[in-house]
């Protein structure tokens, strides 16, 4: 009995492998961040993405973008749900792989974009509304949440503007 069932189990398999249903998965994921892109809203953005496929003769997975939360001379979170840059990578068969900085690149490091500021709630209408505009978009994404700690480029950095690496961790625990 029990090489019977080995010998339908193989068969299965080797049935599966010729089979039209079977749907084939990318042995590996490739990812593209393209310098220009910024927040992929325009089309003179988004074409730097084409223009990077088109040269590596291959498409992407996955694409990175950045947005800050605020612009200009702002110090308040202003800065909305990138839906547009979203839809784009959506439209061209890729995951968004989304960098949210806190802060103001104009700015540089001291700012109020601190890691205490935001896990004692000053951003907390600021989140709460961008993380309802990300459900109301309804599609999967990958957040990457202030990135680099370790370095002293931004203002969430453990040892700039008084950041310690465990309010870092609290920040990431608090955000999620």
């Amino acid at each position: 009995m029990k090489k019977k069932l080995i010998v339908v189990f193989c068969c299965a398999a080797w049935l599966q492998l010729f089979s039209t249903n079977a749907v084939a998965q990318p042995s590996v994921y490739s990812g593209a961040f393209t310098f220009g892109a910024g927040d992929l809203s325009t089309q003179a953005k988004q074409q730097t993405v084409t223009n990077f496929v088109s040269d590596a003769q291959k498409d992407v997975s996955i694409i990175n973008f950045f947005i800050s939360w605020a612009t200009g001379s702002s110090t308040n979170a202003t800065t909305s749900f990138p839906t547009t840059g979203m839809d784009y990578i959506r439209s061209h068969g890729s995951i968004p792989l989304f960098t949210w900085e806190p802060w103001n690149t104009g700015l540089g490091t001291t700012q109020s974009f601190t890691l205490a500021n935001i896990t004692n709630g000053i951003y907390d209408s600021y989140i709460t509304t961008w993380a309802v505009a990300a459900k109301n978009w309804g599609h999967p994404f990958f957040l990457r949440l202030a990135h680099e700690m370790n370095g002293n480029w931004y203002p969430w950095c453990a040892g700039v503007n008084g950041n310690t690496s465990g309010q870092y961790v609290q920040m990431w625990r608090y955000g999620r």
